[in-house]
């Protein structure tokens, strides 16, 4: 598993970690191979994949909602919410995500690529 963040914005590996905030490698949201399978999935739709991304990074968060080491405990529900409104703004910038929420964690991959997000907004 490798991390690769060069900051250049030349690659489309580099834009979509800058893009989900996951740019510290001594603290990684995930690996290469994770972001690559998920641009690949997407077409390479830097959008769409920023968008899984997000939701899988939410979903990692959220079965770790908290924390505890010793006297002190961390609430990981906040960055998973955050993360989940984030993935939102990318389905809408890719306009033709849901209207109102993001996919939640019960969508698998292969399911968000093979749904339709390109339906008219309002109608099902």
């Amino acid at each position: 598993m490798t991390f690769t963040y060069v900051g250049t914005g030349l690659t489309d590996l580099d834009i979509l970690r800058r893009m989900i905030g996951d740019k510290d490698s001594d603290d990684p949201l995930m690996t290469d191979e994770e972001l690559s399978a998920i641009l690949g999935e997407n077409d390479h739709n830097i959008n769409r994949s920023a968008a899984v991304a997000c939701e899988e990074i939410a979903s990692a968060f959220a079965r770790q909602a908290v924390q505890a080491v010793g006297d002190l405990t961390q609430n990981l529900a906040q960055k998973s919410d955050n993360y989940r409104k984030q993935a939102r703004l990318f389905w809408q910038r890719d306009d033709g995500g849901p209207e109102e929420e993001s996919p939640g964690p019960a969508f698998s991959k292969s399911a968000l690529v093979k749904t339709d997000w390109r339906r008219p907004l309002g109608r099902k």
